[in-house]
């Protein structure tokens, strides 16, 4: 049957055709390994394909590449070494900022018998109390915690650094609460660049 306009319908196989033209390309996810030569400090990085999926679709399964590498946009690291028992442990902690106030410390803690997550983010303004939440997922046989604070020692928009030292020192007491000497190392300026590189005072 003719449009009203009095032109030709499109037939359907068409119309179908070219909605799937217009679907946007699988996209690949990575998985980074991180392997830390001691005690030279020297990192590698492994990467390879986590799994291909369409965006829009979820992505099942519990490991860390299929967790957040899919369809995220990679968050850059801060070099913090956790150390459990005196021993480096497998760990790895990244930031992301939402505009020039708020910003989020993220560790995660892969090991089998931890399974842990530390999510810190920090909001604040000059002059003004940074508001501080802690979400805390695992270990196994633990339920999700947060607790959340007013802190006049820390602003992250001029010194996010402060902000990921607040981070490690409640992830360092978590592991305290789960029986653990824990403790984190950091190599210097550089473990901060990617932190300090991306923050407000760098835009």
């Amino acid at each position: 049957m003719a449009k009203p306009d009095g032109s030709a319908p499109v037939p359907r196989v068409e119309v179908r055709e070219a909605v799937e033209k217009c679907q946007p390309p699988p996209v690949t996810s990575f998985q980074t390994v991180r392997i830390v030569t001691e005690p030279f400090g020297v990192t590698h990085q492994i990467s390879g394909p986590a799994e291909t999926y369409r965006p829009g679709s979820s992505a099942s399964g519990g490991d860390l590449g299929k967790r957040y590498g899919a369809g995220v946009r990679a968050r850059p690291p801060i070099d913090l070494r956790l150390t459990i028992a005196g021993e480096p442990t497998e760990s790895e902690t990244t930031c992301t900022w939402a505009g020039a106030h708020v910003l989020t410390v993220d560790t995660v803690v892969p090991r089998s018998d931890l399974a842990l997550e530390l999510h810190s983010t920090f909001v604040g303004h000059p002059g003004l109390p940074t508001h501080v939440i802690h979400l805390r997922l695992g270990s196994p046989g633990h339920e999700p915690s947060i607790t959340a604070a007013d802190e006049d020692h820390l602003e992250p928009t001029f010194a996010p650094r402060a902000c990921a030292y607040e981070h490690a020192q409640r992830l360092i007491e978590i592991l305290s609460d789960l029986g653990h000497c824990a403790g984190v190392n950091v190599s210097g300026d550089s473990a901060f660049y990617a932190l300090e590189r991306v923050g407000p005072r760098a835009l």
